[in-house]
């Protein structure tokens, strides 16, 4: 049986919910978009939401 397999049985055994976070730092666009805040591009920003959808 594969680890994820087991997470999610262990998961739904303890009656907790189970979350998988995808880690974004080494996106290029992102790096991009993270280069262009910090230098002041647009000024100062007040809240920011960001929607990361892949094609996988």
């Amino acid at each position: 049986m594969s680890f994820r397999s087991l997470s999610v049985r262990a998961c739904d055994e303890a009656g907790v919910r189970l979350f998988v976070v995808k880690q974004n730092r080494r996106n290029q666009t992102l790096q991009l978009l993270k280069k262009t805040m910090t230098s002041g591009r647009f000024g100062r920003i007040q809240m920011v939401n960001v929607n990361v959808l892949s094609k996988h």
